[in-house]
């Protein structure tokens, strides 16, 4: 697996989110139009780069916190008490390399049924956004 830095330098990332297209385009057949900043970090030279690339910048609204391998109930109240209808609840599916995600996984056991429990829906972020997500 290789890992991509996350440079604040637009040319650097213009080539970064270049490479990653390419990557994409050849595992799953299309090139992307969403970006997701890296640490939601955005500044307006970027931004502009993105529209000049075809991009929509989505975001997440609501960070569960989870990179700070609380408890799982602690990332189920917190989630559960702040999750909105539309929302997009940033959690993390990796961690460094000392890391653990086993209280994400776990606190994931507990919210999906919960959230399924009082009618929320899962889908996917074009779906959410009534967006296409090839360009």
């Amino acid at each position: 697996m290789r890992i991509y830095p996350h440079p604040n330098d637009t040319e650097l990332c213009n080539s970064e989110v270049t490479r990653t297209e390419d990557v994409l385009n050849g595992i799953i057949g299309y090139r992307t139009k969403l970006f997701k900043p890296p640490y939601g970090f955005l500044y307006n030279e970027l931004v502009g780069r993105l529209a000049e690339m075809q991009y929509l910048v989505i975001d997440w609204s609501f960070d569960s916190l989870d990179w700070q391998e609380e408890a799982p109930e602690i990332i189920t109240t917190r989630v559960l008490e702040t999750v909105q209808p539309g929302g997009i609840i940033l959690m993390h599916d990796g961690a460094d390399r000392d890391g653990n995600r086993t209280p994400t996984i776990e606190a994931l056991r507990q919210i999906i049924p919960e959230l399924q429990r009082q009618g929320y829906q899962f889908v996917t972020v074009p779906e959410l956004l009534n967006v296409p997500f090839v360009k």
